[in-house]
């Protein structure tokens, strides 16, 4: 198998021997040196973040529709997105996605509409709406009370936090 040409996003799972990889849903052994087959079903994607709540899935932007899906690495398999409206934007995609404790809230970048959109995994209920410019991965504050963003461009540019309790912009 061939190694992919440019890589988006690297994940790696404590206790797994695999890295998971972006554009398309590839897996690299780690104890082999070798590439393993991509995930059956996945798109091409962009981001990736472990499940807080379920031990086999993770999260990965999907390309073209802009919203989190579902990946379960045990089976491997797509298991599909959760409900989320799709973007107006036939090549959107998601670069960055984080996730909060029990995955009772997913916060996730869409590139062209230069925005993160929060939502409650359960009911594919979008939750809010945070007009920031181009982002690019996401990482949870330990206590969950802040989801940081490096923005890249706009005039929000820099290192922004948002409070995961009111779901804005409150520092950078």
């Amino acid at each position: 198998v061939l190694a992919p040409l440019t890589l988006g996003s690297v994940l790696c799972v404590p206790g797994d021997s695999l890295l998971y990889a972006t554009p398309v849903f590839d897996r690299f052994d780690r104890v082999a040196l070798e590439w393993v087959s991509e995930v059956p079903d996945t798109r091409r994607t962009h981001g990736l973040v472990p499940s807080r709540a379920e031990a086999d899935v993770i999260w990965t932007g999907e390309w073209g529709a802009g919203v989190p899906v579902k990946v379960d690495r045990s089976i491997p398999a797509r298991i599909g997105p959760v409900g989320f409206p799709v973007s107006a934007y036939d090549d959107e995609f998601t670069s960055g996605l984080a996730v909060l404790e029990d995955d009772r809230k997913i916060y996730w970048e869409r590139h062209w509409e230069r925005q993160i959109l929060v939502g409650d995994p359960a009911t594919g209920e979008i939750l809010s709406h945070i007009p920031i410019g181009i982002a690019s991965n996401m990482v949870v504050s330990r206590d969950d009370r802040y989801v940081y963003v490096p923005v890249w461009s706009g005039s929000l540019y820099g290192l922004r936090a948002i409070d995961t309790e009111i779901d804005e912009i409150t520092r950078a």
